[in-house]
């Protein structure tokens, strides 16, 4: 079927003429909406264009003009412009919800980051209330992640008492950090 018999169908609003239309450019269009529609758009919304295109051109087929270039050419142009609307239309509705929840999300993330500052410091100043070696095997183990064998063969100590001292450092921590924060 050649392009004017389709668009002289199409003009009389002939449904074979569409589903005729629909079967030789359908392909074309998707892939011009593809190509302007990247990949953050979701495919529900190119198939909402693709249904756009084909309104704009059964309803509009009135305007194409053969004098004035290829068939083809004017479908392509429909295909780019709606595209582009959608894609303003989404980017509008994304973009301006996600600039206030990435603010207050780094706003989160910046506080929760200086709490863990200001946590770490208490932390560190109620190790060095331990006396030796309880501070340094704490220091070892947990600030510095090293291995209780490493421990143990660096301070001279056996592995049961690293445990036993890690075990009853907890135990002192615990009760200096409550009385500290029941204050």
């Amino acid at each position: 079927m050649s392009d004017d018999e389709l668009v002289d169908g199409l003009k009389k609003h002939d449904m074979k003429y569409l589903h005729e239309f629909i079967d030789i450019y359908g392909k074309l269009i998707y892939g011009v909406l593809n190509s302007v529609l990247d990949k953050n758009h979701e495919r529900h919304s190119i198939d909402e264009c693709f249904d756009d295109v084909l309104l704009s051109i059964w309803y509009n087929i009135d305007c194409y003009d053969e004098n004035k270039g290829k068939f083809v050419n004017w479908i392509i142009s429909i295909c780019k412009f709606k595209a582009i609307d959608y894609k303003r239309k989404s980017n509008k509705d994304y973009n301006l919800s996600d600039i206030d929840e990435c603010n207050a999300e780094y706003n989160k993330s910046m506080e929760e980051e200086i709490l863990l500052k200001e946590q770490k410091i208490e932390l560190t100043n109620f190790i060095n209330k331990l006396g030796e070696p309880d501070r340094e095997i704490f220091n070892r183990r947990y600030f510095k992640e090293e291995s209780i064998d490493d421990i143990s063969k660096a301070l001279g100590i056996p592995k049961e008492n690293i445990y036993n001292r890690l075990s009853r450092g907890r135990k002192k921590l615990k009760d200096l950090m409550e009385g500290y924060y029941d204050r």
